[in-house]
């Protein structure tokens, strides 16, 4: 079931109101800086994926400019967009510190049923997926609301074994790079072998040979932009 937040904020129905302009477009919600990229040319008879990206340590803040490196443009590539249409939110976390938790948890999650509310999006695929800080802050989502996310691909990152009964059923592919020594691969391990304990849903590729910019490996993998996108309730 679809967790939609109810009574939206003043003005926040409006917030995606003729941004769907095939640029990256820069808004902002509650406390969140945010670019979204939505196709000018939709059909508007038809409803489209909606793909979160959630940013690393280090491109946080408020300029809204940092957080779209290192893999977020991937999926507005055109090759990538023209066989994918979608929506894609890549909000920006206001403090590296506290990272993809409390308020700033709080703030995405609505801002997701917003997009929900506001664009047609397709209900069945609402995808999740981040990198190091932003990988940590995959997991941490969908095991806050995982009836909302028809997958997740956490790279590099890590969250807690114990929220693997309730992500059970979310497609999960994560990664990790082998030689990472920023964040080590047993935090990805952890929660893959918390998760195929109990029969999850997990798919899990260790890259040989790379350190902590696994991301540069994924999001330029066209088998993970396919998987990712094949995934439906």
């Amino acid at each position: 079931m679809l967790v939609l937040c109810t009574g939206l904020a003043s003005g926040a129905e409006s917030l995606f109101t003729g941004k769907s302009t095939g640029t990256w477009e820069k808004l902002e919600f509650n406390s969140l800086k945010l670019r979204f990229f939505g196709d000018p040319k939709q059909d508007a008879a038809k409803s489209y994926p909606l793909v979160i990206f959630l940013h690393g340590r280090g491109s946080g803040g408020n300029d809204n400019e940092k957080q779209l490196g290192s893999g977020a443009k991937s999926f507005a590539d055109p090759e990538n967009f023209a066989k994918r249409p979608c929506f894609i939110l890549v909000p920006q976390c206001p403090d590296d510190k506290i990272g993809w938790l409390g308020t700033t948890q709080d703030d995405l999650i609505k801002l997701i049923n917003v997009a929900v509310e506001s664009l047609p999006v397709d209900k069945t695929r609402i995808y999740l997926t981040g990198l190091s800080m932003g990988g940590f802050g995959t997991w941490f989502a969908i095991a806050r609301e995982p009836a909302l996310f028809a997958a997740a691909l956490p790279v590099c990152g890590g969250g807690d074994p114990a929220t693997a009964t309730a992500i059970r059923k979310v497609p999960i592919w994560a990664f990790h790079g082998a030689e990472d020594n920023v964040v080590p691969p047993s935090f990805s391990q952890k929660m893959v072998a918390a998760l195929k304990k109990i029969d999850g849903n997990i798919k899990y590729t260790e890259l040989p040979g790379v350190k902590h910019n696994a991301w540069d490996h994924v999001y330029a993998n066209q088998e993970v932009h396919e998987w990712l996108f094949s995934q439906q309730q």
